[in-house]
Protein backbone atom coordinates (compact mmCIF):
# COMPACT_ATOMS: atom_id res chain seq x y z
CA UNK A 1 0.00 0.00 0.00
CA UNK A 2 2.77 2.38 0.89
CA UNK A 3 4.50 1.71 -2.44
CA UNK A 4 1.22 2.38 -4.23
CA UNK A 5 0.81 5.64 -2.33
CA UNK A 6 4.38 6.60 -3.17
CA UNK A 7 3.77 5.77 -6.84
CA UNK A 8 0.59 7.85 -6.85
CA UNK A 9 2.40 10.69 -5.14
CA UNK A 10 5.28 10.32 -7.63
CA UNK A 11 2.83 10.42 -10.57
CA UNK A 12 1.10 13.46 -9.07
CA UNK A 13 4.45 15.18 -8.57
CA UNK A 14 5.50 14.28 -12.13
CA UNK A 15 2.24 15.75 -13.48
CA UNK A 16 2.78 18.88 -11.38
CA UNK A 17 6.38 19.03 -12.59
CA UNK A 18 5.31 18.69 -16.22
CA UNK A 19 2.62 21.33 -15.74
CA UNK A 20 5.10 23.65 -14.02
CA UNK A 21 7.66 22.96 -16.76
CA UNK A 22 5.13 23.70 -19.50
CA UNK A 23 4.04 26.87 -17.65
CA UNK A 24 7.71 27.92 -17.34
CA UNK A 25 8.33 27.19 -21.03
CA UNK A 26 5.25 29.19 -22.06
CA UNK A 27 6.26 32.05 -19.70
CA UNK A 28 9.77 31.94 -21.18
CA UNK A 29 8.35 31.99 -24.72
CA UNK A 30 6.06 34.89 -23.80
CA UNK A 31 9.01 36.77 -22.25
CA UNK A 32 11.11 36.12 -25.36
CA UNK A 33 8.26 37.36 -27.53
CA UNK A 34 7.99 40.51 -25.39
CA UNK A 35 11.75 41.05 -25.69
CA UNK A 36 11.55 40.61 -29.47
CA UNK A 37 8.62 43.04 -29.62
CA UNK A 38 10.58 45.51 -27.50
CA UNK A 39 13.62 45.11 -29.75
CA UNK A 40 11.46 45.66 -32.85
CA UNK A 41 9.89 48.74 -31.29
CA UNK A 42 13.35 50.12 -30.45
CA UNK A 43 14.51 49.51 -34.02
CA UNK A 44 11.38 51.14 -35.40
CA UNK A 45 11.89 54.08 -33.01
CA UNK A 46 15.51 54.45 -34.18
CA UNK A 47 14.34 54.28 -37.77
CA UNK A 48 11.68 56.93 -37.11
CA UNK A 49 14.27 59.14 -35.40
CA UNK A 50 16.55 58.83 -38.44
CA UNK A 51 13.66 59.66 -40.77
CA UNK A 52 12.69 62.59 -38.54
CA UNK A 53 16.20 64.05 -38.53
CA UNK A 54 16.54 63.42 -42.25
CA UNK A 55 13.30 65.31 -42.88
CA UNK A 56 14.35 67.98 -40.41
CA UNK A 57 17.61 68.54 -42.29
CA UNK A 58 15.75 68.51 -45.62
CA UNK A 59 13.27 71.02 -44.25
CA UNK A 60 16.08 73.21 -42.96
CA UNK A 61 17.85 73.03 -46.31
CA UNK A 62 14.60 73.72 -48.13
CA UNK A 63 13.89 76.63 -45.77
CA UNK A 64 17.34 78.01 -46.48
CA UNK A 65 16.87 77.61 -50.25
CA UNK A 66 13.43 79.22 -50.09
CA UNK A 67 14.82 81.98 -47.86
CA UNK A 68 17.58 82.67 -50.37
CA UNK A 69 15.05 82.58 -53.20
CA UNK A 70 12.79 84.95 -51.25
CA UNK A 71 15.72 87.30 -50.66
CA UNK A 72 16.51 87.27 -54.38
CA UNK A 73 12.89 88.02 -55.21
CA UNK A 74 12.75 90.79 -52.60
CA UNK A 75 15.95 92.25 -54.07
CA UNK A 76 14.40 92.16 -57.56
CA UNK A 77 11.19 93.69 -56.18
CA UNK A 78 13.26 96.45 -54.56
CA UNK A 79 15.03 97.07 -57.87
CA UNK A 80 11.68 97.14 -59.69
CA UNK A 81 10.26 99.50 -57.07
CA UNK A 82 13.24 101.79 -57.53
CA UNK A 83 12.88 101.58 -61.31
CA UNK A 84 9.17 102.24 -60.94
CA UNK A 85 9.86 105.27 -58.76
CA UNK A 86 12.46 106.46 -61.26
CA UNK A 87 10.09 105.95 -64.19
CA UNK A 88 7.29 107.65 -62.30
CA UNK A 89 9.55 110.64 -61.62
CA UNK A 90 10.67 110.59 -65.23
CA UNK A 91 7.06 110.54 -66.41
CA UNK A 92 6.22 113.42 -64.09
CA UNK A 93 9.26 115.32 -65.34
CA UNK A 94 8.37 114.41 -68.91
CA UNK A 95 4.84 115.67 -68.44
CA UNK A 96 6.11 118.94 -67.02
CA UNK A 97 8.82 119.21 -69.65
CA UNK A 98 6.43 118.20 -72.41
CA UNK A 99 4.14 121.12 -71.68
CA UNK A 100 7.12 123.44 -71.38
CA UNK A 101 8.62 121.94 -74.52
CA UNK A 102 5.39 122.49 -76.44
CA UNK A 103 5.31 126.09 -75.29
CA UNK A 104 8.96 126.62 -76.23
CA UNK A 105 8.38 124.96 -79.59
CA UNK A 106 5.49 127.29 -80.31
CA UNK A 107 7.63 130.26 -79.31
CA UNK A 108 10.44 129.04 -81.57
CA UNK A 109 8.03 128.55 -84.46
CA UNK A 110 6.68 132.02 -83.93
CA UNK A 111 10.19 133.47 -83.65
CA UNK A 112 11.33 131.51 -86.69
CA UNK A 113 8.40 132.66 -88.76
CA UNK A 114 9.06 136.24 -87.60
CA UNK A 115 12.76 135.82 -88.31
CA UNK A 116 11.91 134.30 -91.68
CA UNK A 117 9.69 137.27 -92.49
CA UNK A 118 12.41 139.67 -91.42
CA UNK A 119 14.98 137.64 -93.40
CA UNK A 120 12.75 137.64 -96.46
CA UNK A 121 12.21 141.39 -96.11
CA UNK A 122 15.94 141.94 -95.77
CA UNK A 123 16.56 139.78 -98.88
CA UNK A 124 13.98 141.78 -100.78
CA UNK A 125 15.64 145.00 -99.68
CA UNK A 126 19.04 143.69 -100.76
CA UNK A 127 17.67 142.55 -104.09
CA UNK A 128 16.00 145.89 -104.47
CA UNK A 129 19.23 147.76 -103.68
CA UNK A 130 21.23 145.51 -106.04
CA UNK A 131 18.79 146.00 -108.88
CA UNK A 132 18.83 149.80 -108.43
Amino acid sequence: QEAKDLRNENETLQKQFQQSASILVSERDERDQMLDDHKNLCQEYDSQIQVFFSKLFQTEESRKIHGDHRNEIMHKVKILENQGDFLEQKIQISEIDLDAFKTELELLRTDYSLDEQVFNEQIQELRGSISE
